[in-house]
């Protein structure tokens, strides 16, 4: 249940729980600096929800919040719109937004944990993120010594990829994935297939299809798509592993 809420918003997290009852002052409040804000995320919080964030890890934490409490955060206290406690941030050396709300989430889930918050390390951070990716787009701009080592990488890491899904999900294994409906009556939705690898090309998959998650669909989706024989092509990056795929 606290996970629902966390992800609809920051105003569902708290109002249900006990220990703390936000005034609408409290909701309009706009924090000024770093303590401010920690502290009156602490007011809006209630006990219940700061029990379970402290069941969380700091990463699984920070994860679940960004674009939801992250974005009530970033819109309300004004930190895209250059408000006080963004002026603060860029005080310290924060630029973004999102580096804002980041820093703010990390503190208050340590505070809550009595853990240090550590927050010249966390600017640090930040910085150094920042700096590496101007670097780096400077340099796919000037270097094209730099550039092709960027492509090899980028080549490498999805060949290490197809090699890890090729192992994952071997000759003969039952999966399922998605196709895109190309024509008739519904084009542009997608249709769940189930199926059996019968073998790999490439970056892609030769794929014998077993069933249909919604079988009045199965003369649309043939009929539309690039199948021959009951087998379909089907990129590596697409395909999950099914337990049944007697469907039809």
């Amino acid at each position: 249940m606290r996970y629902i809420f966390l992800t609809l918003s920051f105003f569902a997290i708290c109002i249900g729980g006990h220990g703390q009852n936000p005034t609408k002052d409290d909701w309009k409040y706009r924090p000024v600096d770093l303590e401010d804000a920690v502290r009156h995320m602490s007011k809006l919080t209630d006990d219940s929800t700061k029990q379970w964030i402290k069941s969380l890890d700091e990463s699984e934490y920070i994860g679940q919040v960004h674009f939801s409490q992250g974005m009530w955060i970033r819109n309300t206290w004004h930190l895209w719109k250059g408000g006080e406690l963004a002026s603060y941030f860029n005080s310290i050396g924060i630029q973004h937004p999102d580096d804002m709300s980041g820093i703010i989430f990390r503190c208050f889930y340590r505070e809550l944990t009595g853990n240090p918050w550590d927050v010249e390390e966390q600017i640090e951070y930040y910085q150094t993120y920042w700096k590496n990716a101007e670097e780096h787009q400077r340099r796919m701009e000037t270097d094209t010594v730099y550039v092709r080592q960027q492509q090899e990488a980028g080549e490498k890491r999805v060949h290490e990829f197809y090699e890890k899904r090729k192992l994952e999900l071997p000759i003969g294994a039952k999966v399922r994935f998605v196709v895109k409906n190309k024509c008739g009556a519904f084009s542009g939705g997608y249709t769940v297939l189930f199926g059996r690898i019968l073998e790999y090309k490439g970056s892609e998959s030769l794929v014998e299809i077993t069933g249909y998650r919604e079988p009045k669909k199965a003369n649309g989706v043939e009929h539309c798509n690039d199948i021959s024989g009951n087998k379909i092509l089907v990129d590596i990056q697409d395909l999950q592993e099914a337990e049944d795929t007697d469907n039809r």
